[in-house]
């Protein structure tokens, strides 16, 4: 789907803050994808879970855009996208990186969004569906690589 790298993110979440978490969450794959994927030019590097702490680090890099998946967000996640892209092409610094931060079941905590938003990520809403945790990155890929153009068929040169 053109993820570069990915891992969960540990969060104290919203409503189920008092829900055992488990050492991984499930579905999370144990081994390195199949590298014979169609057209696929690079295997993702999968990561371990981190924290809000280590998340909210990964906003303060300068060419990095990251965008954190919430319910109550009121930009979207496409149009977000777009603005970003065009404001970095006129104004700099170039977006090398984008980074989706999806919480766990439950929700993000309000004080986590907070940091998140004071590191500089962008709180975005994918639609009106709240969509799961293992469905939402998922989702997030794909718009990013719709509203970035990676799946358009390459233009015939001649």
């Amino acid at each position: 789907m053109g993820l570069v790298r990915g891992g969960p993110a540990r969060g104290r979440g919203g409503q189920k803050e008092k829900r055992k978490q488990n050492p991984a969450p499930k579905g999370l794959p144990r081994g390195p994808p199949a590298p014979n994927s169609p057209r696929r030019s690079r295997i993702p590097e999968l990561r371990d879970p981190v924290s809000g702490t280590a998340v909210a680090e990964l906003a303060q890099h300068r060419h990095r855009l990251v965008l954190v998946t919430h319910q109550d967000a009121t930009e979207h996640l496409g149009e977000t996208l777009t603005d970003a892209v065009q404001q970095a092409h006129h104004d700099g610094p170039a977006i090398s990186e984008i980074a989706i931060v999806v919480g766990p079941e439950g929700g993000i905590s309000q004080a986590e969004i907070t940091a998140l938003q004071d590191a500089g990520a962008r709180i975005v809403v994918l639609g009106t569906h709240i969509l799961r945790a293992s469905t939402a990155g998922p989702a997030a890929v794909a718009v990013i690589n719709e509203r970035l153009g990676r799946w358009y068929p390459p233009q015939a040169t001649g």
